[in-house]
């Protein structure tokens, strides 16, 4: 058996891709109704992928300052999602 055999390759299903792409369009809606603070802490560390140590310095705050703001923000951005994506992004 080939080493390419063991690996299997998920093909996307329409399905999923439709939920996928509803539940993108839904965050996007909901980062654009949240504050500008919290935006841009949830864009530094779920877009940009920056660490709290790096979040801390670039806005001047501490870590733990970050961390709080960064449950604020997910909290404010759950409470736009329609409810069945809100208790997907609560499982996570």
């Amino acid at each position: 058996m080939r080493f390419a055999d063991v690996l299997a390759t998920e093909t996307p299903s329409p399905s999923n891709e439709a939920v996928n792409k509803e539940f993108q369009n839904n965050i996007a809606i909901g980062m654009e109704k949240l504050s500008p603070r919290h935006r841009e802490i949830l864009t530094l560390r779920n877009v940009l992928n920056k660490s709290y140590e790096e979040i801390a310095d670039i806005l001047g705050i501490s870590v733990g300052t970050v961390k709080s703001r960064i449950a604020r923000a997910r909290e404010s951005l759950r409470a736009t999602l329609p409810d069945d994506f809100s208790e997907v992004t609560q499982k996570k």
